[in-house]
């Protein structure tokens, strides 16, 4: 029984753990988010000093995440070897309060609420990989608990010898999963999860929404019946449309350009032969060496688009030249790179390459 809950357990906390560690940038928004939802609901119940600590902790949101990510790794680690099975269990248990006090706010939080709280509608869980609704998390939570409590009562029960094989192992866990989770950090995810990963299509996926299939409910001689069209030379009393199977958005449905007179000109500018966007969140993103790296792109490759959260006003004080400026939602921003400034390379709609802003200096310039 144990060793099964061991293996269980210790094998969902190491996959947990490991996927969001390709990408612990994706956890930092998560929590990011969470720190900005939690300040508002301590402002609107007047806990000031509630407030104040999450907006505090804000800054330190990556560094929180790659802590959590290599923990859980760790952790898993730990209860496959039953490592120091009091410190484990009490961390593990800790760690699942944490994460299903995240899970059960996402999960009873109101998007429609008039007090203006935003709710975390995905917590991140499985990273990109596998994205459960916020009920869906707070259950996953409660079961990673219900197998983590019995270990927890045996972990009292048992002395176990230092092992420094055991120990060895703990320590070899901690440093490559620290080490690829900053790999991570410091590039593009190994591995990417998102819609704009390299290769992909952005024309086919802004353009593949499936509409909703809807069936007429009518009553034919007292007979309630579900047709796909309504009936012909037949006399019947129409009840309702009915939604048989909902509608699915488009893969990607929040990247839009438009140009100065306001159309949209997305599908213009993906179909060209070879397009470069250059990605900024926001000025303070922009240290001296990559302002001249960027002015050296926009002299050599003037059809380069950037993209941009930012307004072209404060992006102009640093650039002092003029350039091809979109304004884009920061989610969307967040979506497309995890580090910037960066550039896409697209052919006729396909990324070919993402890269940061220094790396295709060095390469293409």
């Amino acid at each position: 029984m144990k060793v099964v809950l061991r293996l269980i357990l210790g094998l969902l906390f190491i996959f947990s753990g490991g996927v969001k560690l390709i990408d612990p940038k994706g956890t930092q928004i998560k929590l990011q988010e969470y720190f900005y939802a939690f300040a508002k609901l301590s402002e609107v119940n007047n806990w000031v000093f509630l407030s104040d600590f999450f907006k505090f902790l804000v800054p330190f949101a990556l560094g929180l995440a790659l802590v959590l990510c290599v923990l859980e790794v760790v952790m898993g680690v730990a209860i496959l070897l039953w490592f120091k099975p009091k410190w484990t269990m009490w961390t593990t248990i800790l760690l699942l309060i944490f994460f299903g006090f995240l899970t059960g706010y996402s999960s009873q939080c109101d998007p429609n609420n008039s007090a203006g709280v935003s709710c975390v509608t995905d917590c991140g869980c499985f990273g990109d990989f596998i994205k459960l609704k916020p009920i869906q998390s707070f259950y996953k939570d409660l079961i990673f608990l219900a197998l983590a409590l019995p270990l927890f009562f045996m972990s009292f029960k048992e002395k176990i010898a230092p092992d420094s094989r055991k120990t060895n192992a703990v320590i070899w866990a901690l440093a490559i999963s620290l080490g690829f989770g900053l790999y991570n950090v410091l590039n593009e995810p190994i591995i990417d999860f998102r819609p704009y990963k390299i290769g992909n299509d952005l024309l086919i996926l802004r353009n593949d929404f499936v509409p909703a299939k809807m069936e007429y409910q009518v009553e034919i001689d007292g007979k309630v019946q579900q047709l796909k069209q309504l009936p012909e030379g037949v006399k019947y009393k129409f009840l309702e449309t009915v939604e048989v199977t909902p509608e699915k958005p488009a893969t990607i449905h929040d990247f839009y350009l438009y140009n100065s007179n306001g159309d949209d000109i997305t599908d213009s500018i993906l179909k060209q032969d070879k397009c470069i966007l250059l990605v900024i969140k926001s000025e303070e993103d922009l240290e001296q060496a990559e302002i001249t790296q960027l002015k050296t792109l926009l002299e050599v490759q003037k059809e380069t688009l950037i993209l941009s959260s930012d307004s072209k006003e404060n992006l102009q004080k640093h650039i002092l030249q003029e350039f091809n400026y979109f304004s884009l939602d920061e989610t969307v921003v967040k979506a497309m790179v995890r580090n910037y400034p960066s550039v896409l390379v697209l052919e006729k709609g396909v990324i070919k390459e993402k890269i940061s802003l220094s790396n295709y200096e060095k390469e293409y310039l």
